[in-house]
């Protein structure tokens, strides 16, 4: 693991990033196990040695200093960042509080700093990338060491460059929509094993296929389209970033879901990427980059990670509600 770790960090392409040089000193085993403490307490301890590992090699970045840059700038691997062994446990106390889908096994370890994680599984020593505003999981690896050289692999290869925005990005994957099984587990809101790996703790499982983009569609004018309606009570600077972005941006309300991991996943990057987020907050976008309309030109806020949270678990509420699958239109009712 650690060859491949400084292979990533002395990457031309991160060499010479905030990224690289902002990375904490190494932990010693015993700094590390004293800030595991609060994560591991009545949970399985056995996979712990891999976590310790990757912190040996560095702390990562603490989110005090993520601060002073730009999303993009702390990108060890495209759309994330590695967190501060910290940071990465108050994450976790603070989405088993406040996340409706967090299962309090995840260790989050990398970052987007806009809802998405890269997460440890203490029970089993897996990797998951979760995107908790879309409440949608996928098994990445089977181990950190696994996770770890995969990524050195596509950094050596040239999958993961820097693209013509001048954000770090990777060759898109052969992914598509839901599958039929999958597509009604999501709907359902059931969790199921589907064969990559251990069920999920209620989120719902994804493994896209047959990659036909849903952006090629037309909206039908005929048929009424279901009105997203959020509870801004719970989330008022996620509703005023809708707002200004309808009133002052000239956004749609009209807009199309889709379910491409890649594609939600490179919206978010490229709507976020410059935005610079204090510390406990994450970049809101709209229109949502689970939406063919999202991406870049989207109107982006810094927002409490709470209300990331409360809109992530209303938005994929309503996509449960109304069945809306992939290509699927809606209608933004409010602010």
């Amino acid at each position: 693991m650690q060859t491949s770790l400084r292979l990533i960090k002395n990457h031309p392409i991160n060499k010479n990033r905030p990224a690289s040089f902002l990375l904490g000193s190494p932990l010693t085993y015993e700094e590390a196990i004293f800030v595991l403490l609060p994560a591991v307490e009545n949970i399985d301890r056995s996979h712990m040695e891999q976590i310790i590992q990757l912190y040996e090699y560095t702390d990562g970045i603490n989110s005090s200093a993520a601060a002073d840059f730009q999303l993009h700038d702390l990108w060890l691997i495209p759309g994330y960042y590695l967190m501060s062994l910290r940071d990465a446990v108050e994450t976790l106390m603070t989405m088993k509080r406040i996340s409706e889908i967090w299962n309090p096994n995840w260790l989050p370890v990398f970052s987007s700093r806009a809802g998405d994680f890269v997460v440890f599984d203490f029970s089993n020593g897996h990797i998951f990338e979760i995107f908790t505003k879309e409440s949608l999981g996928w098994e990445i690896a089977t181990s950190i060491e696994e996770f770890v050289s995969h990524l050195a692999e596509n950094l050596k290869s040239g999958r993961i460059f820097v693209g013509e925005d001048g954000l770090m990005d990777e060759t898109k994957a052969d992914e598509g929509e839901l599958n039929d099984k999958e597509q009604a587990v999501h709907e359902t809101g059931k969790t199921a094993n589907i064969g990559i790996g251990q069920t999920f703790h209620r989120i719902y499982i994804a493994k896209y296929v047959n990659n036909r983009p849903a952006s090629n569609m037309n909206i039908n004018e005929d048929v009424e389209q279901p009105n997203l309606v959020f509870n801004c009570g719970n989330m008022p600077n996620v509703c005023a970033n809708i707002r200004n972005a309808i009133n002052n941006n000239g956004k749609t309300r009209n807009l199309q879901r889709i379910t491409s991991r890649s594609q939600i996943r490179r919206n978010r990057r490229a709507s976020c990427g410059r935005l610079r987020c204090p510390r406990g907050q994450s970049c809101d976008e709209y229109p949502f980059a689970s939406t063919s309309q999202g991406g870049r030109g989207a109107t982006i806020r810094c927002v409490p990670a709470a209300e990331n949270s409360s809109q992530g678990g209303q938005l994929n509420g309503f996509y449960r509600r109304y069945r809306l699958g992939n290509g699927s239109w809606f209608r933004q009712a409010n602010p």
